[in-house]
C-alpha cells in the first residue's frame, strides 16, 4: 500500500511500522495485494487508532453549555440535540436528558406542550413541540 510512505509525523510512525508489518505478513501468507480487505483493514485500523477520541466529551460539553432551539426551527434543534446526546452517549429516555431538551425550548412553547399532555419521552415531546410550531404558523 503505497499510500503509507505519505503518512508521516511522530503520531503515526509506530501506526506505519505496524500496518506494514501486517501487510507484509498477509502477502507472505499467500493473500493477494489487491484484496480489498487489506484495504478494509486498514482503514478500520486507522479509524481506531486515529478517529476523534473526543467526540464523546465535546458533545457533552456542548450540551451542557446549553444548545438553544434556533427561531421556530423545532426540527433542526431535535436533530442537532438528538445527535450531539448520541455521541454523549446519553439514554434518550431519562429525567436528565428530558430535562436538557426541554430547559432549551422556548418557554411559551414548553408551556404549551405541557397543558396538552405530559409525554415521558423526548421523542414525544420533540413531536408535540413540533406540532406546536405548526399550530403557532397556522394561527398567523
Amino acid at each position: 500500500m503505497f499510500f503509507l510512505t505519505y503518512i508521516k509525523g511522530t503520531q503515526v510512525n509506530e501506526w506505519v511500522m505496524a500496518v506494514n508489518r501486517w501487510l507484509a505478513r498477509q502477502i507472505q501468507g499467500g493473500i493477494n495485494m489487491a484484496d480489498e480487505r487489506l484495504w478494509n483493514e486498514v482503514a478500520a485500523s486507522f479509524t481506531r487508532q486515529f478517529a476523534d477520541s473526543l467526540a464523546k466529551e465535546n458533545a457533552q460539553s456542548i450540551l451542557w453549555a446549553g444548545v438553544k432551539m434556533k427561531g421556530e426551527d423545532i426540527d433542526g434543534y431535535i436533530v442537532e440535540i438528538e445527535e450531539l446526546i448520541r455521541l454523549a452517549e446519553y439514554r434518550f429516555n431519562v429525567p436528565q436528558t428530558i430535562k436538557m431538551f426541554t430547559d432549551r425550548l422556548p418557554t411559551g412553547l414548553y408551556q404549551k406542550i405541557l397543558e396538552l399532555d405530559r409525554p415521558v419521552t423526548l421523542s414525544k415531546k420533540g413531536k408535540l413541540a413540533g406540532s406546536q410550531v405548526v399550530v403557532r404558523y397556522s394561527q398567523v
